[in-house]
């Protein structure tokens, strides 16, 4: 890989990651999150990985990054919402990866599962499972927990599960024994063990873990 391929790819993940933590700051003062939010994540990924596995890569010469640039200040500037920045991302690498290699990618076979993802992907639905039983416990305990900050937590975790899981079930990420281990042994034994005060700190300690790991390359 050469050192502008490196450079740009690393240049674009963190543009992503950026626009992905300001989509999650977003639904966390929503009711519910929406479908709508999922798939734009979604097809903002798709495009990341059209772009790290286009082969050959162009040269730099023959690559305009500037609406990345100008997308990177409008970031910087905390007063900016940047509320376009999915779709300019999008359109830039539909500029870079040719069309034909879209098609491909679009229909291109699923990869199977790693056992690993797998196991993975069930364990995010057993901490799902832990925040939805230990909820009407909480609801009646004194004191109860606060329901601003236990739906900012839970839509927050509801989209990073969401945006993790694809791409576990993606291969684009894979988990290993030391991540399963903490879910199984940390995260849940946590959550079933949170009181009225603590219970939105556990799922949100479930959505931090999980949001660090979507932008591992595996």
């Amino acid at each position: 890989m050469s050192t502008f391929q490196k450079r740009l790819l690393t240049e674009v993940r963190e543009l992503c990651r950026q626009l992905f933590d300001r989509r999650v700051l977003l639904v966390r003062e929503q009711k519910l999150v929406s479908d709508e939010a999922k798939k734009s994540i979604e097809g903002l990924l798709l495009e990341i990985d059209r772009l790290t596995d286009l082969n050959p890569f162009p040269e730099e010469t023959a690559v305009d990054d500037g609406p990345l640039k100008k997308l990177k200040a409008s970031l910087a500037d905390p007063d900016n919402e940047a509320s376009d920045g999915a779709t300019i991302v999008m359109n830039w690498v539909q500029t870079v990866v040719p069309a034909a290699l879209e098609d491909e990618a679009a229909i291109a076979e699923e990869p199977e599962i790693s056992a690993i993802n797998d196991q993975m992907l069930g364990l995010t639905g057993d901490i799902r499972k832990a925040i939805d039983r230990n909820r009407p416990r909480l609801m009646l305990s004194n004191p109860s927990y606060n329901r601003k900050d236990y739906i900012a937590a839970r839509n927050d975790f509801t989209l990073v599960r969401a945006t993790y899981d694809q791409r576990l079930t993606s291969g684009r990420i894979t988990a290993n024994v030391g991540d399963c281990s903490r879910v199984m042994r940390t995260i849940i034994p946590a959550i079933d063990a949170a009181t009225g005060t603590t219970y939105p700190t556990t799922i949100q300690d479930a959505a931090d873990f999980m949001r660090d790991r979507i932008f591992i390359i595996a």
